[in-house]
């Protein structure tokens, strides 16, 4: 495939807050708990990333609490040895916290949340993603178009209030992800998706809405699969670079704090959230040099979510690798023996029966989907190969 000539920063123009940063900081998710931290520098050393995300909790639980001290500090030790800056580490927060939500299990959410909140700005990240949420099915079921409408921005509405209660309580910004547009998830770009972000009419009617006090504390990261898939077609850098011109009016370019990169098997405006490797997939690579050549992308951290696992890891681990399941079972009461001693020295007994069932689950959840099998190493290899020498 012939290299695009295209400068990219004729077109689009984003702050370019690199400050002489060396980047683009391409990196994957991880795998991680609170209570093995040196799982972090193992993995970064294993794919050679300058980035990389994980979850700060169950993803299907949520979290109890946040960090105690000492688990605080060890992480922190753990990240400075890695490598890897803060500012290039895309924490996800957990699946569970829907702030769409219309029901009491909102409150236990927003504490939920809050604790992730308070467990990135222990550890110095400036921000993690969040899942804006699904409109509750009663907004809009057997509706006219009119009333779904109506439905889904009560649901918008509802976020809004939410974050604005929230963010004030913290220093850690909240980056709203893309969503794919699945009927039920809000944001989708199709007209009856409830789903919530994907398209960026949802974003913006968020963003617009923070109270101005909070209004630095709330960004935007990119999910390219979500974006094929609610109908967005990025199967060229000029057609890229012609959405993120739509989504400069429609949001701002400023936003984008950080790139979930990946591709998909799934068809163009499909709304199915099932994410692939970047080499395999309709988003061609064309698209993802143009992602990584971008300036304004230079300092933010552009992750995979490929599945990978370090070496060393305890045996449920390696059984989940083989299984790699869409949806793991996370009710397994299986314990790991070293974990429960360790949360036992360091934690009250309580906190630690908490800490140990979420650290175990968080391992046996990691995955969003299913992948096709292939090195992540490689993976992130191909993605550097693709930066020009300029950049």
């Amino acid at each position: 495939m012939a290299e695009s000539k295209r400068d990219t920063n004729d077109t689009i123009k984003l702050t370019d807050t690199s400050g002489g940063a060396l980047g683009p900081y391409l990196g994957t998710h991880i795998g991680f708990q609170r209570n093995k931290p040196k799982m972090i520098g193992q993995q970064v050393q294993l794919i050679g990333a300058k980035a990389i995300g994980f979850f700060l909790s169950n993803p299907r639980g949520g979290a109890k609490s946040s960090y105690t001290v000492k688990q605080a500090a060890a992480i922190k030790s753990a990240i400075s040895q890695s490598g890897i800056l803060p500012k290039h580490i895309l924490p996800h927060s957990a699946y569970a916290h829907n702030l769409a939500n219309n029901s009491g299990k909102i409150e236990w959410m927003k504490k939920s949340l809050l604790y992730e909140l308070q467990m990135a700005e222990q550890l110095d990240i400036p921000g993690i993603v969040l899942h804006p949420g699904s409109a509750d099915k009663n907004d809009s079921r057997g509706a006219a178009e009119q009333t779904i409408s109506q439905g889904k921005s009560a649901a918008l509405d509802r976020v809004v209030a939410s974050l604005n209660e929230l963010l004030p309580k913290t220093k850690t910004s909240i980056y709203l992800e893309t969503m794919a547009g699945n009927i039920n998830v809000v944001g989708g770009k199709k007209l009856c998706s409830n789903v919530l972000g994907s398209s960026f009419a949802d974003l913006q009617y968020i963003i617009s809405r923070i109270d101005a006090g909070n209004k630095s504390k709330i960004g935007v990261c990119l999910d390219t699969c979500h974006l094929y898939v609610s109908g967005y077609d990025i199967t060229s850098a000029d057609k890229f670079e012609q959405l993120m011109t739509q989504f400069d009016t429609t949001v701002g370019l400023d936003y984008i704090k950080g790139i979930h990169l990946n591709n998909t098997k799934e068809l163009l405006g499909s709304g199915k959230d099932r994410h692939s490797n970047i080499v395999v997939g309709n988003i061609p690579i064309e698209t993802f040099k143009y992602i990584v050549n971008f300036k304004g992308f230079q300092n933010i951290p552009i992750i995979t979510e490929s599945r990978f696992k370090a070496e060393g890891n305890n045996k449920d681990d390696n059984k989940d690798d083989k299984d790699n399941k869409d949806k793991p079972d996370i009710n397994d009461k299986d314990n790991n023996k070293d974990n429960n001693k360790d949360n036992n020295k360091d934690n009250n007994k309580d906190n630690n029966k908490d800490n140990d069932k979420d650290d175990e689950e968080q391992d046996k959840d990691e995955d969003k989907t299913k992948v096709d099998d292939f090195d992540v190493r490689g993976e992130i290899a191909l993605l550097y190969s693709l930066v020009d020498k300029q950049t």
